[in-house]
């Protein structure tokens, strides 16, 4: 960055040091409110008043910067969130293509740096702020840049209204972040959306190996949970015969390993060779938890 584009936010950085926190020392809390409150107005005031105290482009993103690493050290934070939330309404009200120098803007800056913003929401809010997020959340201009409120504060909730906002996520355009967090939840009610989600990619060259690894693993999660689920009164022999059948073998491993029972240890050891990823893989796990049941 050219040397102006920081000499820019002297000022927040003087402000701070006025107020007796260290900025730039070794000073592990030097970003924490709860170690120095007097940072809390500062910061108020800064999120309030950025837009018209830095040059617009890089000099806002630099302040971003910031903003997170100050939110992500002071944890809850009810009076910084709700300057947070406003400025983001703000945010999304704003024609970033008026205001950024071109030179400096693209077609994904607006989006880039509300979902930036939104981070630290997700950061100054705590589980007594669930009611506040989801307002902001379905509220209509939200809908392109809520992706990081999903997967940074919603996905971590334990709220039961979480399935609300999954089924809502699904049909709009969060698919991939709801498929994630559906499966590392263990949701199986979404499992038809799930698999929808992982045959849409399938084969597709644009897809990330991100979001590729996150939705193939997960729907093999929710699939092995469905089994599960719907095998509770399956017998062992039951079981020992799905593993025959590719399709199922994984899910039929995985159970037997969680039954440790003795009688599947051979059934198990001859599927350690399977020409099928997934059933080597579940196989060997299972192996080694009846092996020990076995041994004690």
């Amino acid at each position: 960055m050219p040397p102006d584009y920081v000499d820019n936010l002297n000022g927040f950085v003087t402000e701070r040091v006025a107020a007796g926190i260290p900025c730039g020392s070794e000073d592990r809390n030097q970003n924490n409110i709860r170690v120095y409150p007097q940072l809390k107005p500062i910061l108020i005031d800064w999120i309030r008043n950025f837009r018209t105290r830095l040059a617009p482009g890089f000099q806002w993103f630099l302040f971003l910067s910031s903003l997170k690493g100050l939110t992500d050290a002071s944890g809850e934070q009810p009076e910084v969130l709700t300057a947070l939330m406003d400025e983001f309404r703000n945010l999304c009200d704003l024609d970033f293509e008026k205001v950024i120098p071109p030179e400096q803007y693209d077609a994904q800056y607006k989006g880039t740096f509300i979902a930036n913003f939104s981070l630290a929401i997700t950061y100054a809010a705590g589980p007594a702020d669930y009611d506040r997020l989801r307002e902001l959340f379905f509220e209509p201009k939200s809908k392109p840049y809520r992706w990081s409120l999903l997967e940074d504060y919603f996905g971590k909730s334990k709220n039961k209204d979480l399935l609300n906002i999954l089924a809502e996520a699904f049909n709009t355009g969060l698919e991939y972040p709801a498929a994630h967090i559906a499966s590392l939840r263990g949701f199986t009610q979404f499992l038809p959306q799930v698999r929808d989600v992982a045959h849409s990619i399938e084969g597709n060259p644009n897809i990330s190996a991100y979001w590729e690894d996150r939705i193939v693993n997960g729907v093999h999660r929710l699939e092995k949970k469905h089994y599960a689920d719907t095998h509770k009164g399956s017998s062992v022999d039951d079981l020992i015969r799905d593993l025959d059948d590719d399709t199922v073998a994984s899910y039929a491993a995985y159970v037997l390993g969680v039954r440790k029972d003795p009688a599947a240890l051979e059934p198990l050891r001859r599927k350690v060779v399977s020409p099928v990823t997934r059933v080597r893989q579940e196989a060997k796990a299972a192996v080694k938890k009846v092996e020990k049941q076995v041994t004690f």
